[in-house]
């Protein structure tokens, strides 16, 4: 499911001329909504969110001062890929995030959120090419929890962390990568949170 709707790729954008769109985010916040963030910047005439589902590919049009988008997926529709460009006045690319995608999956509510560094794409003409950006993991502490349980999927790379923890980072190379965690308590495994997933490789897009 996943690989088909990452199997379309875009031409290239065009040269970097602006940071606007950094910092690209996922938030899983319970009950099938994710939240995606980022950060403005100048020289933008709008933004454009695509949103790819197996269903289709539906554009979310947004101004020049936006920063974020609120999402809610219905019953039927299992995942959902997004992917940020920055505009010009004429409508053509500036700078594109890296894509990423949202799982409803566990649903267990701790502001679970996956982001690339770096999040934007490289310019194509940009060579040698820079290494695949890290993932950077963070959540919302949780009382009484004794540690948390953070995993790499389909690598079941294992991170177990303490009780204070609130981030931990990965490097998945340029695969696609998937994470989810758990709060852990004295009883077990506290729930499942839903899964994020981001495709650290330049040219994928709708």
């Amino acid at each position: 499911m996943i690989a088909s709707l990452l199997a379309t790729s875009l031409a290239p954008a065009s040269a970097q001329t602006t940071l606007a769109g950094t910092g690209f985010m996922l938030t899983s916040l319970g009950n099938r909504q994710v939240r995606i963030t980022w950060q403005s910047g100048t020289g933008q005439a709008s933004f454009r969110l695509d949103r790819r589902t197996s269903q289709g590919y539906f554009p979310v049009n947004l101004g020049p001062n936006a920063t974020n988008y609120t999402d809610s997926l219905p019953l039927n529709v299992p995942v959902v890929c997004y992917q940020l460009y920055v505009l010009d006045a004429e409508g053509s690319p500036l700078l594109r995030s890296f894509m990423k995608c949202f799982l409803p999956y566990g649903g267990y509510a701790m502001n679970f959120s996956m982001r690339f560094d770096p999040s934007i794409e490289p310019a194509s003409q940009v060579c040698p090419c820079p290494a695949p950006p890290t993932s950077e993991l963070s959540w919302a502490l949780v009382p009484g929890m004794t540690g948390y349980d953070v995993l790499a999927l389909p690598s079941n790379r294992l991170q177990t962390l303490q009780d204070n923890a609130t981030s931990a980072t990965d490097s998945p190379g340029a695969n696609f990568s998937c994470y989810v965690m758990a709060p852990v308590a004295s009883a077990g495994l506290m729930g499942l949170t839903d899964v994020l997933c981001g495709f650290p490789t330049p040219g994928f897009g709708t």
